[in-house]
């Protein structure tokens, strides 16, 4: 009987206990619906629920500014800086004589026998974008003016044929660009004579009526 009595008063006894270790687990616990009720004498600061931000930005992309592109060369001459390209004609010599130099022209027309013929175009006395020199060659021995923008001929004609390299009388075009009009060239081996012109009628009657033969174009000028 002294068993009974002392087992029962053993379970009372845990009981107790259980129920007062069960009450303040309730009271310590945080109510995840009431955050308030969290006690910080019992449990210490609360807990953070919030993420921790990155610490590490996105670089920000730098931006240069674009390098603007050159600018364009240009291809084509100074037309104001172009000069009349005279022609004179001496019948006797049957020589055709070319020059951007007035008083030259001036001269030869005065005093040596040639005769003032309409100018042929302009060209440049001063080297332009996209312009090429044209040589002017004499020989004296058959009186020819001759006239070439190519330095392998200028340098042929001046070992083989008895040519005086005189000047770079201008500057021309080498193709058709910027407007510029055809030079022809003709040579009349029966008057040993080099004609130019930019007329296509004219040179069209020289060949047919005065024994010249078409060479080609020798450079592009303005009209």
């Amino acid at each position: 009987m002294k068993f009974f009595y002392t087992l029962v008063l053993v379970v009372a006894l845990l009981g107790v206990l259980f129920s007062a270790a069960h009450a303040d687990t309730q009271v310590g616990d945080v109510d995840a619906a009431n955050p308030d009720s969290y006690d910080p004498d019992c449990h210490g600061p609360a807990p953070t629920t919030k993420k921790p931000a990155p610490t590490t930005k996105k670089p920000t992309p730098t931006t240069k500014k674009p390098v603007p592109p050159p600018k364009p060369v240009p291809t084509c001459g100074d037309n104001s800086k172009a000069v009349p390209f005279l022609r004179a004609y001496n019948p006797i010599l049957v020589d055709h004589f070319y020059t951007t130099d007035s008083p030259e022209w001036n001269h030869a027309v005065g005093a040596l026998g040639y005769s003032a013929e309409t100018a042929v175009g302009r060209i440049w006395t001063t080297q332009q974008p996209g312009t090429v020199p044209l040589y002017r060659l004499y020989q004296l021995a058959i009186a020819d003016h001759f006239y070439t923008t190519s330095a392998p001929e200028k340098d042929d004609a001046i070992a083989r044929l008895g040519y005086t390299f005189e000047s770079i009388i201008g500057y021309v075009y080498p193709r058709a660009m910027c407007g510029a009009i055809p030079l022809y060239r003709l040579y009349s081996v029966g008057g040993t004579d080099h004609f130019y012109t930019p007329s296509a009628s004219e040179r069209d009657h020289a060949v047919s009526s005065s024994g010249y033969t078409d060479e080609g174009v020798v450079g592009y000028i303005l009209g």
